[in-house]
């Protein structure tokens, strides 16, 4: 099993622009964007998004980087109980940095930070 991102080092990440890191031999890069005026954070992998990792994610290994697409609605009008459903295909974005690094420390086997905001880290 290889290196994870600790607790710690998601907390001093959560605030950046740009994250870069290498998970399981591939280049991730988190950069953040405002959108209908939400700040979200696109994840890109060796540099770019292709829709078929989204929608095919069962063809595509690049697709575990990207969490499931899942909304809850209620059953009827007067219920008030919530129904899960999974849409099969993947979101793009995450809320924030601090939630994209822990998804990626839970399906990846080794997280390493390479660079914040563009700055090469030391090890």
């Amino acid at each position: 099993m290889g290196t994870k991102l600790t607790k710690k080092q998601i907390d001093e990440l959560k605030n950046k622009v740009i994250v870069e890191l290498m998970c399981d031999g591939f280049k991730v890069q988190l950069v953040q964007r405002i959108s209908k005026n939400k700040v979200l954070y696109l994840l890109y992998v060796n540099g770019k998004v292709d829709t078929d990792w989204l929608y095919k994610p069962d063809e595509h290994i690049e697709s575990k980087f990207y969490r499931p697409h899942i909304v809850y609605r209620k059953r009827s009008a007067r219920s008030k109980k919530m129904e899960k459903i999974d849409l099969e295909c993947k979101k793009v974005s995450y809320a924030s940095v601090g939630q994209a690094l822990r998804y990626l420390n839970k399906v990846c086997d080794s997280v390493e930070l390479v660079s914040v905001n563009g700055v090469t880290e030391n090890k």
